[in-house]
């Protein structure tokens, strides 16, 4: 795997338009894109489900609607890589996210 084989790194942006209220503690519901990278990562590869640009697919009439929960992302990362257990996960990370599951495969194990 390399030097850096067994390292990985998750980052989470938020989509241009609402930055602002993301800096000042509020942020919203939207779109938001995350990025893993590191040698542990399964990547090459875009995880989405396109909503598409038609105004009755939007969110709240102006944002690209929300197509995954990326808590999936950070429980698949917390569990397969780090450990957790899930049910910790559940219970202390991301309480009462029972019903996400972690994203199938994402991590190399």
């Amino acid at each position: 795997m390399g030097l850096y084989g067994g390292a990985s790194a998750k980052f989470a942006l938020a989509g241009a338009q609402q930055i602002p209220l993301v800096l000042r503690g509020k942020a919203p519901v939207g779109s938001w894109a995350a990025f893993l990278i590191g040698g542990a990562v399964n990547g090459g590869r875009v995880l989405a489900n396109w909503p598409g640009l038609s105004p009755e697919r939007l969110y709240q009439n102006r944002d690209l609607a929300p197509t995954m929960d990326l808590r999936s992302i950070a429980k698949a990362v917390l569990k397969d890589h780090m450990g957790l257990p899930e049910p910790d996960l559940d219970r202390f990370v991301f309480p009462r996210s029972e019903r996400i599951e972690p994203y199938p495969e994402i991590v190399l194990t």
